[in-house]
């Protein structure tokens, strides 16, 4: 189907928001893809939808959602198509059913992250594309009370999983949270399960894991471009 600009182009072997660009013309558009060319890998292009972002991420087992949770991006982005610094806990649903008749249909089992948007031109919401794995704000779902990798092993192991309440809470992703806990700098003071300072606290092999991996992907980027390459088009993945 013919997609309406604005358009935006993203690699589609990367994540938060890296190589995501938004282009309002035509020129643009070639523009980007003639860099995309250059760079090399898949990439993925989409319809521009403006309004607010929010990310469903659930648990089902054979089409039917066994725990879910939603969260709506509150804070600034460090650039386009990154997620923001700052995510809301906060159940929507309206967007369940919806969610509902995509797993059904697909009879799907595992994890699924869904990003969404509530379009401000016409009032509703609309899935733009499902990830088949957790979201990056796993562990924020985790401090509003939502284990989701729980839920998973106790679905593959076949035993019941309890419905669990999701608290309404702010969470700060934007780092390890600690100058937003101290309140330094003149930011809003956060409370310490509103960030990443208790996991580090007790493990910081993951989120050490995290920085070199970012890290290591922006050399790879840098080694594409400088070497060139023509990648594979994939098209677009918008769905309504």
């Amino acid at each position: 189907a013919e997609l309406r600009g604005p358009w935006v182009v993203k690699p589609a072997n990367l994540t938060c928001g890296f190589g995501v660009e938004r282009c309002d013309t035509p020129e643009q558009l070639l523009a980007a893809l003639a860099s995309k060319h250059k760079t090399g890998g898949p990439f993925l292009i989409q319809e521009f939808l403006a309004g607010q972002d929010l990310d469903f991420c659930l648990v089902a087992r054979q089409g039917r959602i066994l725990r879910w949770t939603s969260r709506i991006g509150m804070g600034p982005k460090d650039r386009f198509g990154a997620p923001g610094s700052l995510w809301e806990l906060r159940r929507v649903p309206e967007l369940l059913p919806c969610m509902e008749r995509l797993v059904e249909s697909t009879a799907w089992s595992g994890a699924l992250d869904v990003d969404c948007v509530y379009e401000t031109n016409t009032g509703s919401w609309g899935a733009l594309e499902c990830n088949t794995r957790f979201g990056a704000t796993t562990l924020a779902d985790a401090a509003a009370g939502v284990n989701l990798p729980e839920a998973l092993v106790l679905a593959g192991l076949d035993r019941p999983v309890p419905e669990v309440e999701c608290r309404a809470q702010a969470f700060y992703c934007g780092g390890w949270g600690l100058p937003e806990f101290l309140g330094l700098g003149g930011r809003p003071r956060r409370k310490i399960r509103e960030t990443y300072l208790p996991y580090v606290l007790r493990d910081p092999f993951p989120e050490l894991s995290v920085v070199v991996c970012s890290r290591m992907m922006k050399a790879v980027e840098r080694v594409k471009s400088a070497r060139g390459g023509r990648p594979e088009v994939m098209g677009s993945n918008l769905h309504h």
